[in-house]
């Protein structure tokens, strides 16, 4: 795919991704994107990555600049930092939802500071964290993260998205008393409470993604896919509704944190499909509460939303519309995924103003 650029641009190579790795080219105003993306984590899209990647520097010269994720282990990063110490050229790192709102800011040519909702599964966040739910500032090249989606206890860290149940039964152990949860999770082992009580092997995210997992832990919503489990979601949400006093907003550490505790703790008193549209409507509403608090701070009236979450027609169409009544102008994305095959091009968008 070719998208002509706002400016022109020195020679740009980014690299992103690991499951949906893909690398976008900048030249002169046109910028190339690669029109797929490869799951690095088989050897034979790696082998057919590094073709791919060769015949396009072959035909678009060499690049000056390199960017490339945050993350050390992606292969990626790997390729970008190798190749960019052969050719004597920086290697420069973008964080991953940086670049998911540089995406959609460069698509529309806005180039002016603005804010963006990242909202997917997983992005790899300042100290190590797990992101995936984050109200950022952008401007010039650079962000700053005022918001946030409050933090969720992800016990053994990718287990819990492949096992959603461990998910639920941290958030119990937080918010329920001891009897219930244990009633809740009768066969999960002593040695995962005691895990859990002492914070071993326990991650915490933001992620917007483990919201989703966690709401249909808890309504019992399971198809034989995680991708067809959140179709059904989404499906079941037909009207959707803010909860009353659902969510709140409370600030520590100078991030402001979305918290949707009391809105999961009563789902269950709800017939599924209710539930999904109370879900679905409280998270929107309570993420343009978010963005208007944020946006009384920074006077800026912008906002970009991106990340796999968006997929979800629901919850992109309940918070375009909340945050257009609140006076937003929303930009979405356009010819590009909202997804991470299509970041690179959001991480050549965030250096190329450096």
């Amino acid at each position: 795919m070719r998208i002509t650029l706002k400016e022109k641009s020195r020679p740009i190579l980014a690299l992103s991704g690991f499951q949906k790795a893909s690398f976008c080219f900048f030249k002169e105003k046109e910028a190339f994107i690669a029109d797929k993306s490869w799951d690095l984590s088989i050897p034979e899209a790696i082998s057919e990555f590094k073709t791919f990647l060769q015949n396009t520097l072959s035909a678009m010269g060499t690049p000056e600049i390199i960017a490339h994720d945050f993350h050390p282990d992606f292969y990626t990063t790997q390729t970008a930092k190798e190749l960019a110490s052969s050719l004597n050229i920086p290697a420069i790192a973008v964080r991953h939802h940086h670049a998911h709102i540089a995406t959609v800011a460069g698509e529309h040519h806005f180039s002016e500071p603005l804010l963006g909702f990242a909202l997917d599964g997983f992005g790899l966040g300042e100290h190590n964290e797990a992101w995936g739910g984050e109200l950022l500032f952008v401007k010039n090249g650079s962000y700053q993260r005022l918001g946030r989606l409050n933090p969720l206890c992800l016990p053994g860290g990718d287990i819990s998205v492949i096992r959603p149940e461990l998910l639920a039964a941290a958030f119990y152990h937080e918010h329920k008393d001891k009897n219930e949860t244990l009633i809740h999770f009768p066969n999960l082992p002593a040695i995962f409470w005691e895990g859990l009580s002492k914070k071993i092997n326990c991650q915490s995210t933001s992620s917007c993604g483990r919201y989703f997992d966690l709401a249909c832990e808890l309504l019992q919503i399971k198809e034989k896919t995680q991708i067809e489990t959140l179709l059904h979601f989404e499906r079941l949400a037909a009207n959707p509704r803010s909860l009353n006093l659902g969510f709140k907003i409370i600030e520590s550490e100078g991030i402001k944190n979305l918290h949707l505790e009391d809105m999961l703790l009563l789902l269950q008193s709800y017939k599924t499909s209710e539930a999904a549209d109370i879900f679905h409507g409280t998270l929107a509403d309570g993420l343009a509460a978010l963005a208007t608090e944020c946006a009384k701070e920074t006077g800026i009236r912008t906002i970009a939303l991106s990340g796999g979450c968006i997929f979800n027609r629901v919850l992109k169409s309940e918070l375009q519309n909340r945050l257009t009544e609140k006076g937003f102008k929303v930009l979405l994305p356009k010819n590009l995924s909202a997804g991470d095959e299509s970041i690179s091009f959001g991480m050549a968008i965030a250096v190329s103003s450096l």
